[in-house]
């Protein structure tokens, strides 16, 4: 299994738009789109096995820096015309080639990437300064994005509205708001418990501390996000950063109650 980008291909928080090139990472996503099934495919099949092998390790930083890829043309392209050239000829190819199969393998990355991007976009909207992982951070700690103040965000793209917020799962308490009706405290779905708590067993595990950092998920509304440019709903983005305006009152509220106690 290929894991590594060819040259001129920048993968992790150290790209820039500055080195991005739209015609070498097009060319990568285009050619390498037969290896992202492959290593697909080989994970289910691993799932059952808990241990790490280099076979493991190899598939799984492949579709980590595959996704990369893309996101970067979705982020460091302002055409949009040109974004559509890539996602139309990947979904060629995949169906072409694929059939059924490759029809629904070219709607889970598409998915997974416009949900990536709207949420690095909404972050960046609301001033909260994201970075995307290293590859090694996206694999060990099951992080989308990292932000400014050390938080942790595991981003998900959702179809039905009903599993769509944004949460805090620091703890097993998970506090957040409902990104459909925009209820505040809402439950979190029992569909996003399993991320949850597999979110904190890594972060724990990888970081070997207590004190983990915020960690948030972000189950993102897809019928909210452009499905070509990952572009997030003005409505989308105002949500969220009334959700984290009230979080953040609240977390000073609980701090000033316990200075005060002590």
């Amino acid at each position: 299994m290929e894991n590594l980008p060819p040259e001129g291909i920048t993968i992790g928080p150290e790209k820039s738009q500055d080195d991005f090139d739209y015609q070498k990472v097009k060319d990568f996503v285009l050619s390498k789109y037969e290896n992202q099934i492959q290593a697909h495919d080989f994970l289910n099949q691993e799932k059952a096995r808990d241990e790490m092998t280099d076979e493991k390790m190899a598939a799984l930083k492949f579709l980590v820096e595959y996704q990369d890829a893309l996101t970067q043309i979705l982020l460091y392209t302002t055409e949009k015309s040109r974004i559509e050239l890539v996602w139309a000829a990947l979904e060629n190819r995949y169906r072409s080639n694929y059939g059924q199969k490759g029809k629904i393998a070219f709607r889970a990355i598409r998915d997974a990437v416009v949900s990536q991007v709207a949420a690095y976009k909404i972050f960046s909207e609301i001033d909260m300064n994201p970075i995307q992982p290293t590859t090694d951070e996206d694999i060990k700690l099951a992080t989308d994005l990292k932000l400014s103040d050390g938080s942790l965000v595991q981003v998900k793209g959702r179809k039905r509205a009903g599993e769509a917020g944004l949460f805090d799962v620091t703890k097993a308490l998970h506090e957040g708001i409902s990104l459909n009706t925009g209820e505040i405290e809402a439950e979190m779905p029992r569909q996003l418990h399993k991320f949850a708590n597999n979110f904190r067993r890594k972060v724990a595990k990888y970081t070997k501390t207590e004190n983990l950092p915020k960690l948030f998920i972000l189950a993102i509304p897809l019928d909210k996000v452009d499905h070509i440019t990952g572009k997030p709903s003005d409505d989308l983005v105002d949500t969220v950063r009334y959700w984290f305006a009230l979080h953040n009152q609240k977390l000073e509220e609980s701090t000033d109650l316990e200075n005060g106690k002590n």
